[in-house]
């Protein structure tokens, strides 16, 4: 996908089928200026029930938890207007977040953040997830997944 080859184990989607689409250039506003990059999206499942971004920034840039909290609210990912709540958690072994939003009627959405190339400092890349699957295939989706660029996997 893009400069990284990600991994997930498909049997948590219904109807798993993975449609990539074109890389698109965006443009990011955050608290420190403009974040420039190109996004490569994938959408996973028929329906589709996951969606995965990989932001590739022009420039490295400082990667940490906030910075990676304003790309996912920035994104399309998060359905406009519905209530969120953000927490914590290890994405195939880096730091990164989850933000679960709920619509007015009680539905879920969950998107997690997470940079494979930086853990805090430094890097380029940003990887966002959002699933409407059920929590329990959500957890279990993420734990499968693997970064399989060996120069990315050792960051």
């Amino acid at each position: 996908m893009g400069p990284a080859d990600i991994y997930l184990d498909m049997i948590f989607v219904p109807e798993p089928y993975w449609d990539m689409k074109e890389p698109y250039t965006d443009v990011h506003y955050t608290w420190n200026g403009p974040l420039n990059c190109t996004v490569y999206h994938a959408n996973i499942g028929h329906y589709p029930y996951v969606q995965i971004q990989l932001h590739q920034l022009e420039m490295p840039t400082e990667l940490d938890l906030s910075m990676i909290q304003e790309v996912v609210d920035d994104s399309t990912l998060l359905p406009a207007s519905w209530t969120t709540s953000a927490s914590n958690l290890t994405i195939a072994g880096h730091k990164g977040m989850m933000i679960n939003a709920t619509s007015p009627e009680g539905s879920v959405v969950r998107v997690v953040g997470f940079s494979p190339d930086s853990d805090g400092g430094q890097g380029r890349l940003i990887c966002l997830l959002r699933s409407d699957l059920s929590w329990s295939f959500t957890k279990a989706l993420l734990e499968s997944m693997r970064i399989l660029d060996s120069e990315l996997a050792s960051k």
